[in-house]
C-alpha cells in the first residue's frame, strides 16, 4: 500500500512528463491495436465453412510466351469431372461472377452483385438459408437465391420464395430461396445466386471444354486427403477429355493446381498479401517508436529519480523493494496505457472503417488475441525492461551514485535514433506512395479517358435501342465521336489463343475485343503504322488491328499485310498497329491484343458499350440532355451514363486508403518524435546548464552554443537515416511489384524525406537550444 502512494506521489509532483509518457504509450498501443486488429481480421476470412480444411479453389498457372499468369479462373466442365474421376474428391461447386445484374419487380428496381452457381453451391458452403422452397436449390433454370437483405429492398416484408423478379430482358426468375446476407470476411461476396442452368438454357457462355475460361471451381475432399496426390492426377483426367499432345509442340502450358480456401483470402491475393506487409511494418515501427520514446522520457528523468530512491534506502528499503517499486510504476502506466487503448478501440474502428474504408469490426479472435499479446508483450520488455535494467546495473548505495554520464547519453542517442530510424522510414514510403499514386493517375493511357463516357447495354432489350442511339448520339452538338464494342479497354478483355500460317501448330495467346469503324477515332487510340477500320468499307470484314505487343510477341518489324488465324481456322489481314495502352489499370502488363471489326449489322446483338467522346466545353446542363435522351430512347429499360476517368480512378481507391493510412500514422509517428526530442535536449540541456554559463561567461555567441547543442543530435539524425534508406527501399519495392506500371526509386525522394526528419529535429531541438543559449548565465552560476 506503501508502494502505492509513494507511486501515486511520484506521478503526481512529475504531471507533464508521466503525462507525455502516457500519452506516448496510449498512442502507441492505439495505433497497434487498430493495424493489427485490422490484419487479424483478414485471417479469418472463409473459416465459418463447415469442413473449410478440406475445401480447395481450383486455380490456374498459365504460361505463354514467358508471361506468366496465375488465376483462378478455369472452364466450366473441369470441376465436374475432378469430382467424377478422382475418389478423392467428394464434392465440388462452380460459380462464375457476373458482376452487378438489374432486377426488377413490379414495383421496385435495383442493381445487384450476382453470381451463377450450380445446384450444389449451398450444400458446398456454410452459407445459413433462412428459407427454401425444395430440397435442391437451383436446378432448373431461370431460378435464384436472393440475400435476406435483397428480399427486404424487393418485397418488404412479404414472402419472397415463390416470388418472380425480372432481368433487363423482362425474363422471369422464380425466388427458391433466401440466405443470410453474406458475412464481410467471405472472399465470395454477392445479393443474388442464378441457377447455373439458366447458362445452359441461354448458351450465353460457353461451357465446352476447349474455350471459355471465365468459371471459379472448388473441391472438396475426403478427411485427411493427400492434396499433391490429387495434383498429380489432373492431367490424366484433362487428357481424357482433351487432346493435349498438341501441348508438347505448343509455347504455352497451363498447370491446375488447388489452393486451400483459408489461403484464398491473402496467399493468392499478392496484392492484398503485400498491404498487409506494409502495414504489419507500419504497426511494429508506431509501438516501438512509442515504447522507445515512454523508456527516453523515463531515462531522462532517471538522475532526478535517483536521489529520491536514495533517501527511501536510507529508510531501510532494500535493493529489491526499490526495484520492485519501479517495475511497479512503469508496469501501472502500461496497464493503464493497455486499458485506455482497448476503451478507445471501438470509436476509433468507426473512425477507420470511414476513413480509411477498413473492415475491421471489434472481433477478439484468435488471431486478435495473438497479435494484441504480442504488442502487449514488447511494450512491457522495453518500456518496463530497460529502466529495470538502468536500475539494476548501479551500485548498491543509491544515494551517493551517479551515473555515469557518457555511457547514459550514449544509450538515450541509440534509443533516438531507433526513434528516428521508425519516422524516417514512415516518411520515405509515404513519398513514394504519394509519388506512384500520381505517376499511375497521369499516367499515359494510350487513349483519352478526361471526357470519355460510356453506356453499358444490359439485355437484349436494351440492345435494340443500340442503332437507334447511336444515330442520336450523333446528332448531338457536344458530341464529337461515338462508337460500339463488346468491351472496355477499362475491363480484363477476355482471352483466346491465335496462330499464324507458318506455324499452324504453335498457338499464342492474346486478349481481343470486337469493335466498331469508329472505335479508334472515339477513344483517340494513335496508330504506330497502318490504318485504322476507319478507313475501310463496311464490307471488308476479315481485317484486324494489333496492339505493339503483338507485334513484338510475333517478331514482326511490319505487321501490315500479315495473316492470323484465330482459334475458329478463319484468317484475318492485319490492317493496322496501335501503339501500346494501359489495359485495365496501371497494375496489369501490357499483353498482346487484337481488334476485330464488329459488323454494323451485328451491333445490336454483340454491342455491350458505347463509348462517346464528348466535346471539352461540354456543360452541366447538356449532360443532363444527354441523360434525357437515354430515357426516352429507352424508357423501360435504365441506361446509365459513366465515365472513364472516373471509373479509373476507382482501381486505385485501394492505393488513396494506402496513403491515408501511412499519411496518419507518419504524423502520429512525428507527434511522438517531437515529443521524444523535446524530453531529450531538455535533459540534455539542464546536465549542460554550468558549461552553458562558464561558456557564456568566457565570450562564446549564441551561434555556438546552439552549435554545440546541436551538432551531436544531427549525427545521430543522420544514422537514422542511413539505417532507415534500406528497410524503407525493400518496402517500397515489395509494394510497387503490384503494378506493371510504376514509379522509378528515385535517390532525391531518400534525400527530401531525410531532409524532411532533419528540418522537424531541427525546428524542434534548436527552439530549446535558443532559449538555453539566451538565457542569462548569472542564474545557472549563482550558487557555484
Amino acid at each position: 500500500m506503501l508502494s502505492i502512494k509513494l507511486i501515486i506521489r511520484q506521478l503526481l509532483r512529475s504531471r507533464n512528463i508521466s503525462f507525455f509518457k502516457l500519452l506516448s504509450l496510449v498512442i502507441g498501443f492505439t495505433v497497434s491495436f487498430l493495424i493489427f486488429t485490422h490484419i487479424a481480421y483478414q485471417f479469418t476470412y472463409d473459416d465459418f465453412h463447415a469442413d473449410g480444411d478440406q475445401i480447395y479453389r481450383i486455380g490456374c498457372l498459365w504460361n505463354n510466351d514467358g508471361m506468366v499468369d496465375d488465376s483462378p479462373i478455369i472452364i466450366a466442365p473441369l470441376a465436374t469431372a475432378l469430382k467424377d474421376n478422382i475418389p478423392e474428391i467428394e464434392n465440388y461447386a462452380l460459380i462464375k461472377n457476373c458482376g452487378k445484374m438489374s432486377f426488377s419487380t413490379i414495383e421496385n428496381h435495383f442493381s445487384e452483385t450476382c453470381i451463377y452457381a450450380d445446384s450444389t453451391f449451398f450444400n458446398f458452403f456454410s452459407f445459413p438459408i433462412i428459407k427454401k422452397s425444395t430440397k435442391y436449390e437451383l436446378r432448373g433454370a431461370h431460378t435464384v437465391m436472393i440475400s435476406e437483405s435483397v428480399s427486404k429492398r424487393f418485397f418488404g416484408d412479404k414472402e419472397a420464395v415463390g416470388q418472380l423478379i425480372y432481368d433487363s430482358n423482362n425474363k422471369a426468375y422464380q425466388v427458391e430461396g433466401v440466405f443470410a446476407n453474406i458475412p464481410s470476411n467471405s472472399h465470395l461476396q454477392f445479393d443474388i445466386a442464378i441457377s447455373f442452368e439458366t447458362i445452359r438454357a441461354e448458351k450465353k457462355y460457353y461451357t465446352g471444354w476447349d474455350g471459355g475460361d471465365s468459371f471459379t471451381g472448388y473441391i472438396k475432399t475426403i478427411p485427411n486427403a493427400k492434396i499433391a496426390d490429387i495434383e498429380s492426377k489432373i492431367p490424366k483426367v484433362i487428357g481424357k477429355y482433351l487432346d493435349t499432345s498438341k501441348d508438347e509442340t505448343s509455347n504455352q502450358t497451363e498447370t491446375f493446381y488447388f489452393q486451400e480456401l483459408k489461403d484464398v483470402n491473402i496467399r493468392y491475393d499478392i496484392y492484398k498479401k503485400n498491404i498487409l506487409m506494409i502495414l504489419t511494418a507500419v504497426g511494429g515501427i508506431i509501438i516501438i517508436i512509442s515504447v522507445l520514446n515512454y523508456v527516453l522520457l523515463s531515462l531522462s528523468s532517471f538522475q532526478k529519480n535517483l536521489s529520491k530512491l536514495g533517501v527511501q534506502q536510507c529508510f531501510g528499503a532494500s535493493k529489491k523493494q526499490i526495484i520492485s517499486t519501479v517495475a511497479a510504476e512503469h508496469i501501472g502506466f502500461v496497464a493503464f496505457a493497455v486499458l485506455t487503448s482497448i476503451v478507445l478501440l471501438a470509436p476509433l474502428s468507426k473512425f477507420t472503417s470511414h476513413y480509411l474504408n477498413w473492415t475491421n469490426p471489434i472481433d477478439f479472435n484468435s488471431y486478435s488475441i495473438f497479435f494484441v499479446s504480442v504488442i502487449i508483450c514488447l511494450g512491457l520488455l522495453l518500456s518496463v525492461g530497460l529502466p529495470i535494467l538502468k536500475l539494476y546495473r548501479l551500485k548498491f548505495q543509491l544515494m551517493n551514485t551517479k551515473t555515469d554520464s557518457s555511457i547514459e547519453s550514449k544509450g538515450k542517442k541509440i534509443l533516438l535514433t531507433a526513434q528516428m530510424t521508425g519516422v524516417i522510414t514512415l516518411l520515405i514510403m509515404l513519398l513514394f506512395v504519394f509519388r506512384q499514386l500520381q505517376h499511375i493517375e497521369h499516367i499515359d493511357m494510350g487513349y483519352r479517358t478526361k471526357g470519355l463516357a460510356y453506356i453499358e447495354m444490359t439485355g437484349d432489350e436494351a440492345r435494340k435501342n443500340c442503332t437507334k442511339l447511336l444515330d442520336e448520339l450523333r446528332k448531338q452538338s457536344f458530341v464529337n465521336d461515338v462508337s460500339a464494342s463488346t468491351d472496355l479497354l477499362l475491363n480484363w478483355l477476355s482471352g483466346n489463343s491465335y496462330t499464324i500460317p507458318s506455324e499452324r501448330d504453335k498457338y499464342h495467346i492474346s486478349r481481343f475485343l470486337h469493335v466498331d469503324r469508329y472505335f479508334f477515332k472515339a477513344l483517340e487510340m494513335k496508330m504506330a503504322k497502318g490504318m485504322d477500320f476507319s478507313s475501310f468499307s463496311e464490307n471488308d470484314q476479315q481485317i484486324v488491328v494489333i496492339n505493339q505487343k503483338l507485334a513484338e510477341q510475333m517478331n514482326w518489324d511490319n505487321p501490315v499485310g500479315k495473316t492470323i488465324i484465330d482459334n475458329n481456322d478463319k484468317e484475318f489481314r492485319v490492317v493496322g498497329v496501335t501503339c501500346d495502352f494501359v489495359m485495365a489499370s496501371a497494375h496489369v502488363e501490357n499483353m498482346p491484343c487484337v481488334f476485330y471489326k464488329l459488323p454494323e449489322q451485328y451491333i445490336p446483338q454483340h454491342a455491350n458499350y458505347i463509348t462517346i467522346n464528348l466535346n471539352k466545353n461540354t456543360t452541366s446542363q447538356q449532360l443532363d440532355d444527354l441523360k434525357n435522351l437515354l430515357t426516352v430512347i429507352s424508357p423501360d429499360y435504365p441506361l446509365n451514363l459513366s465515365f472513364y476517368d472516373i471509373r479509373l480512378a476507382h482501381r486505385y481507391e485501394t492505393e488513396r486508403e494506402l496513403r491515408k493510412s501511412i499519411s496518419l500514422f507518419s504524423l502520429l509517428a512525428i507527434i511522438l518524435a517531437i515529443i521524444s526530442l523535446v524530453g531529450y535536449i531538455s535533459h540534455e540541456i539542464n546536465l549542460r546548464t554550468k558549461e552553458i554559463g562558464i561558456r557564456k561567461v568566457n565570450g562564446a555567441k549564441t551561434f555556438e552554443v546552439i552549435h554545440l547543442l546541436n551538432v551531436n543530435f544531427l549525427t545521430w539524425i543522420a544514422i537514422a537515416f542511413i539505417i532507415a534508406c534500406p528497410v524503407s527501399w525493400y518496402a517500397v519495392s515489395l509494394w510497387l511489384e503490384n503494378f506493371a506500371y510504376k514509379t522509378e526509386l528515385s535517390w532525391w525522394i531518400f534525400a527530401l524525406a531525410g531532409l524532411i526528419a532533419m528540418g522537424i529535429a531541427l525546428l524542434t531541438v534548436s527552439f530549446q537550444s535558443w532559449r538555453a543559449a539566451t538565457r542569462n548565465p548569472v542564474e545557472s552560476l549563482r550558487y557555484e
